[in-house]
């Protein structure tokens, strides 16, 4: 089986001295945004909509990123009585779709944020840079000097006072040598991932029969009027198991489903689940690509087969992106653990507040680790956890911030990623106007911006520093 040597963790523009054509020279902006999904988003329309001349880098044709391209619907829910913790873009853009009916709660149509996310980034002004990845990048000094992009027309490079890497896996910090963590402190090993896909023409009354005479109330409901499925509907494990599927398939089964706003007839599923892949080895992924997608034909056939209601169903899409739930995480000015999960932790320079439970899907097998905060209560994120410690004009956000392997689990869901992107576009804006360096912005100073900009909770209060 192929394998690739060991991976570099640095990357000048120097070596790339072999190329027998110059590159081309996209030229200076304000900021440079590398990752278009929740955060990168978020970043650059942040900025945008204050001035910010920025360029927003994507690899793949849209933007979206994972809530998107790996059809992550629903949300997960950060809210306590007082009202959601994610305010800002999050509840604009969920105003955006329940008035369009693509939404209902936390349960969205991802090919309608598609283009709303798109037609926001415009509106503010953001110049998209659309199946463009960055391959090298130059360090002078503590600062990103220039980015090395691979485009459609060859390679070129772009150059910033300030970037922000929304790539979800710092792939831009990795390149540029800043420290990284990778995988469960004790041996490395990540959470599995998962590949979703889509089932359409369902009859959803004798199927919904179905599963509660099977699997009792549990199986499937309905949530704000929408069928879901709990876990009861385990018992289609039985079925698999008499259709002959592989026995590593049968350790690690699940079944997710949710209906979707504006989708008829339509069951969007979490699964399969896919563990034991490296993220950052691309054929190793490859595998995981070919795996999932034998998985999900199985998957098909087994509803198909099985379920009353399923058997002229047919798969309408299979996911574009992998559902990668944690890779890289930078070595940060601080570094967020389980401590400060448990402790309930608050932080003068606090930019995200978040309720979320530890969610550690099982490496090897089925079953998640969950564990819940009491009711009312939250944790915070500190701005720290965004600045690389090596560096000064880069920003990292996502679920690649700065942190442990438990804390991961807990902040990566995609309300939370828009959030620590506002913070990095508000933090651009603050430093431009005060001429330093991103990494200088006074984090308290960040967090009461925030807040007057409705970025924030309005309930929420400065913590002492």
């Amino acid at each position: 089986m192929p394998t690739l040597p060991p991976r570099s963790t640095t990357a000048a523009l120097s070596d790339l001295a072999w190329l027998t054509r110059q590159l081309t020279d996209l030229g200076t902006y304000d900021l440079v945004v590398v990752g278009g999904g929740a955060a990168g988003t978020a970043a650059a329309i942040t900025a945008a909509r204050r001035g910010v001349r920025c360029l927003l880098i994507e690899p793949l044709s849209f933007l979206g990123g994972t809530g998107v391209g790996s059809q992550v619907t629903p949300w997960m829910s950060n809210h306590i009585d007082l009202g959601p913790l994610n305010e800002g873009l999050s509840a604009e853009i969920q105003r955006d779709l329940e008035a369009a009916g693509q939404a209902n709660g936390y349960v969205l149509n991802p090919e309608a944020l598609k283009g709303l996310l798109e037609r926001k980034c415009l509106a503010a002004g953001v110049t998209l840079l659309y199946e463009t990845s960055v391959v090298a990048v130059e360090v002078r000094e503590r600062r990103v000097a220039s980015l090395a992009l691979a485009t459609r027309q060859g390679l070129a490079t772009v150059a910033a006072e300030t970037v922000i890497d929304a790539s979800g896996d710092a792939h831009v910090a990795h390149l540029a040598g800043v420290p990284c963590r990778e995988g469960r402190e004790s041996d490395g090993v990540h959470q599995p991932m998962s590949l979703r896909f889509v089932l359409g023409q369902l009859d959803f009354a004798p199927l919904f029969d179905f599963f509660r005479a099977e699997g009792g109330e549990t199986a499937v409901h309905r949530y704000n009027g929408l069928i879901t499925n709990g876990p009861g509907a385990m018992f289609l494990r039985r079925y698999a198991a008499t259709d002959g599927w592989e026995p590593h398939w049968l350790d690690t089964f699940t079944i997710q489903f949710f209906e979707v706003p504006g989708r008829p007839r339509e069951l969007w599923f979490n699964c399969p689940r896919l563990a034991g892949f490296d993220p950052f080895d691309p054929l190793d992924m490859t595998r995981a690509y070919v795996e999932g997608r034998r998985m999900i034909d199985a998957y098909a056939a087994l509803f198909r087969r099985h379920v009353p209601g399923a058997a002229d169903s047919y798969l309408v899409a299979t996911a574009a992106l992998m559902g990668i739930r944690e890779g890289r995480r930078i070595h940060g000015r601080y570094t967020l653990t389980a401590d400060d999960f448990y402790q309930r932790a608050k932080f003068p320079d606090g930019i995200c507040l978040y309720r979320y439970p530890i969610d550690i899907h099982n490496p090897h097998g089925q079953g998640v680790t969950w564990i819940e905060m009491d009711p009312g209560v939250w944790h915070e994120i500190p701005y720290r956890c965004l600045i690389p410690e090596t560096l000064d004009n880069l920003l990292v956000a996502g679920r690649c911030i700065g942190s442990d392997f438990t804390a991961q689990a807990s902040y990566r869901i995609i309300t939370n990623c828009r959030t620590f992107g506002e913070a990095a576009g508000l933090a651009t804006v603050l430093a431009r106007q005060q001429a330093i360096a991103v990494a200088q912005v006074d984090g308290p100073l960040l967090r009461q911006a925030m807040l007057h900009e409705g970025l924030l909770p309005a309930w929420c209060t400065p913590q002492p520093r």
